[in-house]
C-alpha cells in the first residue's frame, strides 16, 4: 500500500475542537479532498477566541 491512497478521494469533516484541525490535513497530505461541515454559527472554537 503506498502514500497515495486518499489521492483523489472526496470527504466531509463533521468534528469540532481539536479533532478537525488534528484529523484534516493528514488526509489532505495524502491528496484527499476534504469539506468541513459546521453548525450555521461555525465552530465553538471559532466563536471562543
Amino acid at each position: 500500500m503506498g502514500d497515495d491512497i486518499p489521492a483523489g478521494v472526496r470527504g466531509l469533516k463533521f468534528a469540532t475542537l481539536v479533532a478537525k484541525p488534528s484529523c484534516g490535513p493528514p488526509l489532505a497530505e495524502l491528496g484527499a479532498e476534504l469539506n468541513t461541515v459546521e453548525p450555521p454559527k461555525g465552530d465553538y472554537i471559532r466563536r471562543a477566541a
